[in-house]
């Protein structure tokens, strides 16, 4: 998870299929049918990164980096010891298009990734995935990605909402915290852009991290980037990549649904809404 001022965590993960089974949801949030849905179509995602000795110390050593050992059970055999996975996760759209988010492909400490592998609830084994267009990136906020799946995954794709979840309003998002696959949390969007900050100085100022507010949902941390929120209809409705930690809760963020309507169209991707 992008955190405010401080550059993308690597977390180092041992990664294993993933297999999943079918689970019955209460019907008083919203229609057992649309968490079904959502789940379905929200996949965890390991960007590979392979290093030199000399890279893999940089990235060992950086303290921004939660840093949790070396990979033993890599996706792919061929890969070497001295390779980090990021680990994210992503909303499969209609024809096999992934929405995540940029930082999760970008290069980082001058190593661009090698392999993308997308882990599907249901699947035996992970598929690989080709990036399609990012963002480039000249903002925080700036920040999607689209990947596209080398294999069908047999299913029709979320469609992305309309409309932007007002405070209150009842999400469900889904991502993989800690590397918790496929975890989904149920709760209400709120927003947040004034805080509090002292200057150089040490003068205390009300000011905002952009001029637009953020959705906000909570809790969630490092693996939700790329993660969905969606409405109780079931759709898209916006993409988790930051969040900060404020008294022992990671409360995290996504850019306003019109942001990521934008950027589909500008790409040419329009179809995908």
């Amino acid at each position: 998870m992008k955190r405010f001022f401080i550059p993308l965590s690597i977390i180092l993960f041992s990664i294993t299929f993933f297999f999943t089974s079918c689970v019955t949801f209460s019907p008083r949030f919203c229609p057992e049918g649309k968490v079904s849905l959502i789940r379905q179509h929200t996949v965890s995602i390991a960007v590979y990164y392979v290093m030199s000795d000399n890279q893999y110390h940089t990235w060992q050593t950086d303290p921004d980096n939660q840093f949790h050992g070396i990979i033993t059970t890599p996706v792919a055999a061929q890969y070497p010891d001295k390779a980090a996975a990021i680990i994210g996760s992503g909303t499969i759209l209609r024809d096999n298009y992934v929405m995540t988010v940029r930082h999760m492909v970008d290069d980082h400490y001058g190593v661009g990734f090698s392999n993308i592998y997308v882990f599907i609830p249901g699947f035996d084994h992970p598929v690989q995935a080709d990036l399609v267009c990012k963002s480039p990136g000249d903002n925080f906020y700036d920040d999607y990605a689209v990947l596209k799946l080398r294999e069908d995954a047999g299913l029709p794709g979320l469609r992305v909402a309309e409309k932007q979840p007002v405070p209150g309003e009842k999400v469900i998002f889904t991502g993989s915290t800690g590397g918790f696959a496929f975890f989904s949390r149920f709760g209400h969007v709120t927003e947040l852009q004034w805080h509090f900050r002292t200057d150089n100085a040490g003068i205390l100022h009300l000011t905002t991290w952009e001029e637009f507010p953020y959705m906000c949902v909570f809790p969630g941390g490092p693996g939700d980037s790329g993660g969905s929120i969606c409405n109780v209809k079931g759709e898209l409705a916006g993409i988790m990549y930051c969040g900060l930690t404020n008294y022992s809760e990671e409360y995290i963020f996504a850019n306003p649904l019109d942001m990521l309507r934008k950027f589909l169209l500008k790409n040419n991707l329009g179809f995908l809404l």
